[in-house]
């Protein structure tokens, strides 16, 4: 880790401890039995591995609870099996005590996002989908008491998943570092919440949800695939910031390796139709 990368992401944290964005508060003061399948049959995401993580639990700055990630992550989950994923092949954990306990799932930290990854992986033997929503730092996404950096995710990805065509998303402030340290692979699709030196928004105390989340779950009906899902929710974004005033922009990143790209035709959510797509111009 270069000097430079440490200074960029103290000045940050030191900078937007109090903003309403989703960067990263002061340190924290530790795999579930995924849920019965339903509506995937057909579906070409209906033997992918899913893992679905919220890594905090604290507003921005550390000064209270925050409900938005769990949110975020709970209702992706039953979006993502309406466009075809099965929810037998999701593991959802959680950075909040009570909800663990509530809902039955293992906290976040990057020891149980390893074997939720390394478990859901070896029970489909299709694609990955690696979906984060969290605080951050120049230096990585907060994972509960530890924080997930981008060499840790790809290294857990190409262990998980070698060969497989995968998903990784990453909602958190600074996000964009996610397409270093050996993250972009020709068989991945890579989208995250903000560029590698902006914050993102939406983790207030009046949010359900984090902006980029939120635009995730609004597009998801309508695109047709993963692409079509990044590109809308950047434009999404693009049009919350303005609305609400949050400056600067936050600049959502979406990678698509050439393999991935190829795999597209065949990658629709269920009821989606398959004409008229352009082809992907990352």
């Amino acid at each position: 880790m270069s000097l430079r990368r440490l200074a960029l992401a103290l000045v940050g944290l030191l900078a937007l401890a109090a903003a309403p964005a989703c960067s990263a508060p002061p340190p924290h003061p530790h795999p579930a039995a995924p849920a019965p399948t339903h509506g995937a049959r057909g579906s070409p995401f209906a033997d992918w591995a899913v893992v679905l993580a919220a890594g905090d639990d604290r507003l921005s700055g550390g000064a209270g609870e925050s409900q938005g990630f769990d949110n975020a992550r709970r209702d992706l989950a039953k979006a993502l099996a309406a466009a075809g994923f099965s929810p037998a092949h999701m593991v959802q954990l959680t950075a909040h005590e009570a909800t663990a306990r509530a809902e039955h799932l293992p906290r976040t930290d990057v020891p149980n996002l390893i074997a939720a990854l390394d478990r859901a992986a070896k029970g489909a033997p299709g694609g990955c989908l690696f979906y984060i929503t969290s605080h951050g730092s120049q230096l990585g996404a907060v994972a509960g008491i530890d924080l997930l950096t981008p060499e840790r995710l790809a290294r857990m990805l190409d262990q998980a998943c070698p060969g497989r065509p995968t998903v990784a998303i990453v909602s958190a402030c600074y996000s964009g570092v996610f397409l270093e340290g050996g993250m972009k692979a020709a068989d991945r699709l890579i989208l995250t919440a903000a560029s590698a030196d902006r914050t993102s928004f939406g983790c207030g105390q009046t949010d359900r949800y984090p902006y980029f989340d939120d635009c995730l779950l609004s597009q998801l009906p309508d695109a047709r695939d993963v692409f079509e899902l990044g590109r809308a929710a950047q434009t999404c974004v693009v049009r919350r910031e303005v609305l609400t005033g949050a400056h600067p922009p936050s600049e959502p990143q979406l990678f698509l390796g050439n393999a991935f790209k190829e795999r597209l035709p065949r990658l629709r959510f269920v009821g989606r139709s398959a004409d008229a797509a352009p082809p992907p111009q990352p």
